[in-house]
């Protein structure tokens, strides 16, 4: 019996398996090569396992032809895969050329922010029957202040914001670590203050536009100096611009409607 005719004879002599594998059948296969799988760590001892001549599907662990060498085979556990970091995040943006100064895409991520928030915030009032006996001017000043525990949250849990995410920035420490929530508030307070000028609408432009300026010239704000904070910018996609701009738009109506009156059905509970 020559080579060929042997190995031809070896395979229809090996016993083939079926095995699941992310909810989905697979094989058959050689028992060698079932083996093999295992020794990857891309099978396990719980693998429901199935040939020829069986009833029905069970663990390997309890198939006779595998309980002892699975015992034998050093079986590797699958390695978990890392979750990218803020780090990771600025390394890949200064590998990529993305500038790190972008003041445009900042306002614009907290106007997105703030509509949103601004939205479900009278929403809440409406539901619990004072959206009526809060003041236009008094609601424009809750809304950013109130914001700040909430931007806090979401910074110190996810290291973003939505209106951020969608535009693809990031808020870490000055080693690459995600915020404290007693360091995201300080954050918060302080753009509050500083950025937004307390929401009042005339301070809000004095304080806009130094900010403005002071990050065009020195790459940084004072809130993020002080803390020392960073601020992380990735490529974003014509995708996320033009979701930022319907947003803003859907928001921007749904506030002047609100204005109007028109809305009141919608805050009632």
């Amino acid at each position: 019996m020559n080579d060929a005719t042997a190995v031809e004879a070896n395979a229809t002599t090996e016993t083939l398996w079926h095995y699941v594998r992310d909810e989905q059948t697979q094989g058959p296969i050689p028992e060698a090569q079932l083996l093999s799988l295992f020794e990857q760590g891309r099978l396990g001892p719980t693998t429901p396992v199935w040939s020829d001549g069986m009833e029905d599907w069970v663990p390997a662990s309890q198939v006779p032809t595998f309980q002892q060498r699975l015992t034998e085979v050093p079986l590797v556990a699958p390695q978990p895969v890392p979750q990218r970091t803020l780090r990771d995040r600025a390394e890949a943006a200064r590998a990529a050329g993305v500038p790190q100064v972008r003041p445009w895409v900042r306002y614009f991520a907290r106007i997105t922010d703030m509509y949103i928030f601004a939205f479900a915030f009278g929403l809440c009032m409406g539901y619990v029957g004072l959206a009526e006996e809060i003041p236009e001017y008094a609601f424009g000043l809750m809304v950013p202040f109130v914001w700040i525990f909430a931007e806090s949250l979401l910074l110190s849990t996810f290291g973003t914001t939505p209106g951020k995410w969608l535009l693809g920035t990031w808020v870490c420490d000055a080693a690459g670590k995600r915020l404290s929530f007693s360091h995201a508030l300080s954050r918060s307070f302080s753009v509050w203050f500083m950025g937004m000028g307390l929401g009042l609408p005339v301070v809000t432009l004095v304080t806009l536009t130094a900010s403005y300026v002071k990050l065009k010239k020195q790459g940084m704000t004072n809130w993020d100096r002080e803390g020392p904070y960073a601020v992380i910018h990735e490529h974003v996609g014509a995708g996320r611009v033009i979701a930022v701009i319907a947003l803003i738009v859907i928001f921007g109506a749904i506030a002047a409607l609100a204005q109007m009156g028109d809305l009141s059905a919608l805050a009632t509970p």
